[in-house]
């Protein structure tokens, strides 16, 4: 499925709503995005797409899933991937022919995963009764009360012979318990050895893609003869736990012969910084897109994670599709409070605001992951909340790769307690500004704050500078930590 995806119009509606929160739970994030699926049976796209992230609510954009029509006892599943607090589940029905196929499911949360486990049992959540009869909409479920666990499971009912569970994007919404393990690499910034292909990010992205057509697979070139691939955590963390996915349609065993360290300091920047071994995986992946786990023989300590390998003939390279790193963030880290969480604007022309704290590495336009304010607007602004309050220390702000950087643009970010769109009387609090244009396409900009600030929601604010000028980037990361 290529991952180039025709550009969304959102139409007038949510042009009136832009400054509508977009969730209706505050202090909870999407626990389900990127993570890895199963399901009852298949039918067509992988069950891991129904948590890509993606706004696609057709059958033909392959972010849709559906259990084959003989499945008479259907099942969907997410795991975590680490122990968590849920207290909502949203799921979208398709947009394009039979939404009524979601119907009747109950949820269940369970500790271990009751597909591998006998015995495993589940606590409920809640239940959907009747079936879903508006194209694209999304239905939420309330926990009577948060429910521990790790596995979510969606159970449907069968109802006809013709009839078969199918959904587009299912999200959890809840908090991760503290201290518990969960992928610290989804959505942060990558280096590599050497590049050929899509940039070394994509291995980071949560996307279930393991075929090179998608876009989300990495390769370093065929003559780079001491190929590495790396990730920055962004926060010191603990590290017990790699996992590495191998490429689905060709050449797995590209991914062989591999060592784990991580490093307090970047070893690009940083002359003489020493990695601690994690661990290392012998031999080659010979299964297509299968997930080898290398598990270090302690805890290790660090931020930066290196993936080292060995070149082994001429024609071999590395290659790989997925990394996630398993552990917990060290208790006083800063690190980005953006990441998931819903954002209003001043104006939209495009994707929603959300796309700004998607966490995924896509800058231009094509692939409907930046965000821009209409052209007429002359006061743009766009707002982050962070659900909880926080202390910020600073924001970066990805400009757009393809076109016009320039529209990122002397800007100030400002941090308020309350919600400056309802409470006529809040007032913000000044963390710093941004002064001149962004020349370079796809660039990161940091604006640090003077001293750090506290808040829960994070304004910024653009300037209009000539008729043509329109607010525009394509990520926003808001770092410091929860209060």
């Amino acid at each position: 499925m290529a991952l180039h995806r025709e550009v969304i119009i959102w139409t007038t509606l949510l042009l009136l709503n832009a400054v509508c929160t977009c969730s209706s739970y505050k202090g909870t994030i999407n626990l389900a995005r990127g993570k890895s699926a199963t399901a009852s049976s298949v039918y067509g796209p992988l069950p891991g797409v129904a948590t890509d992230g993606l706004p696609y609510t057709d059958w033909e954009h392959g972010s849709c899933f559906a259990v084959i029509e003989g499945d008479n006892h259907p099942w969907w599943l997410v795991d975590l991937e680490a122990f968590s607090y849920v207290s909502e589940v949203a799921v979208t029905s398709r947009s394009d022919y039979r939404p009524e196929r979601l119907h009747d499911f109950t949820l269940e949360v369970f500790n271990k995963n009751p597909a591998t486990s006998t015995g495993a049992r589940g606590v409920l959540c809640g239940t959907y009764d009747g079936a879903v009869t508006e194209p694209g909409k999304t239905v939420n479920i309330k926990c009577v009360r948060p429910v521990r666990g790790r596995y979510v499971r969606l159970r449907g009912e069968k109802n006809g012979e013709d009839d078969l569970l199918q959904f587009c994007e299912v999200k959890v919404l809840g908090s991760i318990i503290p201290g518990g393990r969960f992928n610290l690499a989804r959505g942060k910034p990558a280096t590599a050895s050497s590049v050929y292909g899509p940039l070394p990010r994509v291995a980071t992205d949560g996307l279930p893609y393991t075929d090179w057509e998608s876009g989300s697979c990495f390769a370093v070139l065929e003559g780079d003869v001491h190929p590495w691939w790396q990730v920055d955590l962004e926060v010191y963390s603990r590290v017990y736990e790699v996992s590495v996915t191998s490429r689905s349609d060709c050449c797995p065993e590209r991914l062989h012969d591999f060592t784990v360290e991580v490093f307090r300091n970047n070893p690009l920047t940083s002359t003489g910084a020493r990695g601690i071994l994690c661990g290392t995986y012998n031999g080659a992946v010979t299964q297509p897109g299968r997930t080898v786990n290398v598990t270090c023989v302690q805890s290790v300590r660090g931020r930066f994670v290196r993936l080292r390998a060995r070149k082994d003939g001429e024609d071999d390279l590395l290659q790989f599709c997925e990394v996630k790193v398993f552990g917990s963030i060290i208790p006083g880290g800063k690190f980005n409070l953006a990441g998931g969480k819903p954002a209003t604007a001043s104006s939209v022309y495009g994707p929603p605001p959300s796309v700004a704290t998607d966490d995924l590495p896509y800058t231009n336009w094509e692939y409907g992951s930046c965000f821009a304010v209409a052209e007429a607007d002359y006061h743009p602004w766009w707002q982050v909340d962070l659900g909880s309050y926080s202390k910020v220390i600073e924001v970066a702000v990805t400009s757009r790769s393809d076109c016009c950087p320039e529209r990122l643009h002397d800007f100030t970010v400002e941090v308020f307690r309350k919600i400056p769109v309802i409470s006529r009387a809040a007032r913000g609090a000044l963390c710093g500004t941004y002064d001149g244009a962004v020349a370079e396409p796809g660039k990161t900009v940091t604006v640090k704050c003077v001293r750090p600030v506290t808040g829960r929601y994070v304004r910024l604010r653009g300037k209009k500078n000539g008729q043509g000028d329109q607010f525009q980037f394509c990520e926003v990361k808001v770092f410091g930590y929860s209060s």
